[in-house]
C-alpha cells in the first residue's frame, strides 16, 4: 500500500500531514559519534540516525544533548539534512511506500532547484533510525512553493494574499480566483529564529515589508497569515491589512495543503 503526504520539512519544524494523520518533530540535527544515550528515546520525537556512517541526533534529541546544530542559512532545501528530517517523519507511519509533495521557498522554485531536489527525495532509502533498519520507499515527488501551500487547506475565491513567516525566511504569496500569481509572490531571507531584530521589533519589520509590496497588495484584500511566526507577527499584519485572519491550524496549514496538492496529484 502507497500513503500519499503532505511534507514542510522546514529549518526549525518538520510537519507531515496524510489524511487525518498528523506528525511533526524538531528540525534539529547534530553529528554525534558516541551514541551512549544515558534515558528512553522518545517515540516520534528522539532519534538516532545512522546516515552515510556517520551518527546524527535528529529532533528533541539534538536539542538536549548538544550545541552543534547543523542548520544551513541559504534558503535551498537540497541537502542531506532535509532527506533525514524527511525520513524520520515518514518513519512514524506505518507504510514502506510513499508519493509526497513537498515545498521550497517561492524565490527558489527553478528548474535546477527542483530537479535537483527531486534528485535527493525520490526512491529506496535505507537509514537505520533508533537501531532499526526500515526501507522507505518514496515512489513520487512533487515541489510546490512555500506559502501558498498553506491557502489550499482553506481555500477562498477572489483575491487572497498573504505572509508565511518561518523561522528562516518570510515568504508573501498572491492567489486570484484560486490560481497562484508567481510574479506577485516574493521570498523574504528573513524569519523569526534567524533574524533577532524581527522578534525585538516585529512592528518595524511588518512596515518594511508593507513599504516594499506592489500596489497589488491592498489593505482591504483577504490576508492569510501562515507559519510559526503568526503568533509574533498576526497582530501587526492586521494593522496594515484589517482583513488579515489566520486559518483554522496556522502551524500546520502548509503540511495540509501539500496533503491536498498531493492528493490531487497522485489520487486518494
Amino acid at each position: 500500500m502507497t500513503t500519499i503526504i503532505g511534507g514542510d520539512v522546514g529549518k526549525y519544524r518538520t510537519r507531515l500531514v496524510s489524511g487525518f494523520n498528523k506528525h511533526v518533530h524538531s528540525s534539529r540535527i547534530i553529528r554525534h559519534d558516541d551514541s551512549k544515550i544515558l534515558h528512553d528515546l522518545k517515540d516520534g520525537k528522539d532519534f538516532l540516525v545512522d546516515f552515510n556512517k556517520q551518527k546524527y541526533f535528529v529532533g528533541d534529541l539534538a536539542k538536549r544533548e548538544g550545541k552543534f546544530h547543523i542548520q544551513y542559512r541559504n534558503t535551498s532545501k537540497v541537502h542531506y539534512t532535509t532527506l533525514i528530517n524527511l525520513i524520520c517523519g515518514l518513519d512514524n507511519f506505518k507504510d514502506d511506500n510513499f508519493k509526497i509533495v513537498l515545498n521550497t521557498p517561492i524565490g527558489n522554485k527553478d528548474k535546477s532547484e527542483i530537479k535537483t531536489l527531486k534528485k535527493l527525495i525520490k526512491g529506496e532509502h535505507r537509514i537505520p533510525i533508533n537501531g532499526e533498519g526500515k526501507k522507505i520507499n518514496i515512489e513520487e515527488v512533487g515541489i510546490w512553493v512555500e506559502g501558498g501551500t498553506g491557502f489550499f487547506a482553506q481555500p477562498r475565491g477572489g483575491i487572497v494574499q498573504g505572509f508565511d513567516f518561518g523561522s528562516t525566511t518570510t515568504n508573501v504569496f498572491f492567489f486570484e480566483d484560486r490560481y497562484f500569481i508567481n510574479e506577485k509572490s516574493l521570498t523574504i531571507p528573513y524569519g523569526i529564529e534567524n533574524s533577532k531584530e524581527i522578534a525585538k521589533n516585529p512592528c518595524a519589520f511588518m512596515e518594511s515589508i508593507y513599504s516594499q509590496l506592489s500596489n497589488d497588495y491592498q489593505p482591504m484584500n483577504d490576508t492569510l497569515v501562515l507559519g510559526g511566526g503568526h503568533r509574533v507577527m498576526f497582530d501587526f499584519v492586521k494593522e496594515y491589512y484589517p482583513k488579515a485572519y489566520l486559518s483554522d491550524d496556522p502551524d500546520f496549514d502548509t503540511a495540509k495543503g501539500l496533503y491536498v496538492l498531493a492528493r490531487n496529484q497522485y489520487g486518494r
